[in-house]
């Protein structure tokens, strides 16, 4: 059974996540990359996990914690991947 300070925890965390997947989603939007979209989209896994993870009723912190942590390495893999390939677009652009 969960505390209500976890219980409290959960929606901080969560609101926190659904805050920075709508952030991502918008730059994804309007942006003319793809690696924004990847990383709104492995935003979005972990946000639905931590929905999933609030409706369950057992112990399952381990997979919880494995959950997220392997998804938010995917969304910081994505930023560095899009930030190396802009990086590299704008040294290949010429000069206006």
């Amino acid at each position: 059974q969960k505390t209500a300070s976890i219980a409290s925890t959960d929606v901080d965390d969560c609101k926190r996540l659904h805050i920075l997947f709508v952030g991502l989603l918008a730059l994804a939007l309007v942006s003319d990359r793809f690696w924004p979209m990847w990383a709104a989209a492995f935003q979005l896994v972990g946000t639905m996990f931590h929905f999933a993870s609030m409706t369950e009723t057992g112990d399952i912190s381990r997979a919880y914690y494995l959950a997220l942590t392997f998804w938010s390495y995917a969304v910081f893999i994505a930023h560095g991947v899009g930030t190396w390939l802009e990086g590299r677009h704008r040294r290949s652009a010429p000069l206006a």
